[in-house]
Parts: C-alpha cells; sequence; structure tokens
C-alpha cells in the first residue's frame, strides 16, 4: 500500500470520479476506493465515521461546488444571451449531475441537493431571460429541461444543440 497520506479532500474527490463513472452510489465503499488510492481501508476511516458519512461528505461537496459555480456564472461578463449560452456549456460540464440525479430518486439528501441546485439554476436562466423581457417561469424550465433532459436522448445531436436552438427560438419570439 502507498505511505501517501490521503486527506478527506482526496476521498471526496475519489468519490466523486467513481460516482460520475459508475453513476452507482452503491460503489461509494471504503474497500474499493482504498484499492483505487492503493491505501489502506484505516485512511478512510480516520477521515470518515462510516460510509454513510462518507456519501453525505460527496454529497455536500458536490452541492457546494456547484452552488459556487453557479455564483461565478452569476458574476460573469457577457451579455445576457452570451450568459445564457455558457450557462448551457457549464450545465453540462457537470458529468456528476446526471449520477446525482439518479442518486436522488431514492435517498433524501442527494434528492434535497439537487433540489436545491435546481432552484438555483432556474432562477439564473430566468432572470437572464427576463433579461429580455421574457418572465414566463415556463420558459426558463423547458430551457433547463432541455440540458437535463437531452443529455439522456442518445440522437446524433448533442443536448447544447437542443439548448441553444431553444434559446435561439425564444429569443427570436421576443
Amino acid at each position: 500500500m502507498s505511505s501517501k497520506q490521503h486527506t478527506k479532500a482526496t476521498w471526496i474527490s475519489a468519490g466523486l470520479s467513481a460516482l460520475e463513472k459508475n453513476g452507482d452510489p452503491s460503489t461509494l465503499r471504503a474497500e474499493p476506493l482504498a484499492k483505487q488510492l492503493k491505501t489502506t481501508k484505516g485512511s478512510f476511516y480516520w477521515h470518515f465515521a462510516d460510509v454513510p458519512t462518507y456519501r453525505d461528505a460527496i454529497i455536500d461537496s458536490w452541492r457546494t461546488n456547484t452552488l459556487n459555480e453557479i455564483v461565478k456564472q452569476l458574476s460573469s461578463n457577457g451579455t445576457p444571451e452570451q450568459r445564457l449560452y455558457a450557462f448551457g456549456e457549464h450545465v453540462l460540464n457537470d458529468t456528476v449531475d446526471p449520477a446525482m440525479r439518479i442518486w436522488a430518486k431514492s435517498h433524501a439528501p442527494a434528492r434535497e441537493s439537487v433540489t436545491q441546485i435546481d432552484e438555483q439554476r432556474l432562477t439564473y436562466i430566468s432572470t437572464l431571460l427576463g433579461s429580455f423581457g421574457i418572465s414566463n417561469p415556463a420558459f426558463a424550465l423547458a430551457c433547463y429541461g432541455s440540458l437535463i433532459g437531452s443529455s439522456a436522448i442518445h440522437a446524433n445531436r448533442t443536448p447544447l444543440q437542443a439548448f441553444t436552438a431553444l434559446i435561439d427560438l425564444i429569443l427570436a419570439l421576443k
């Protein structure tokens, strides 16, 4: 085993990577992750009381990082239109999001975090659309839904193309 000391952040990062790769929170266990990190389970239990505590830390980390990214988006430069397109790219670059959504179906803490992120993202889209005089919240929901849902459709087009087409259509109607 490695003599390298692993931090709490190292374990959380390994968990997020495993969640992204496998899409299954049941793989977030001490032994397989210790093997992956080439260390002992003792290192895991040094930082986390048990696996449920570890899984909660992963959820908290994803939520915090995602909320921080939304704040960065809020303070970004560019026209509202440019910011909408950039937002779509940002959401699609969150490769842990799909696994969190699956987990949220059966795990209340994951569901609460996903709900909080969705509310913040919808508020951001609504605010940007509002700068064009578009106040119907259904438009923001449709835009966000195109990002979240179209990635599940295995078509020749990318989810970003669907999102930008929808934004183009909405802005053409204003």
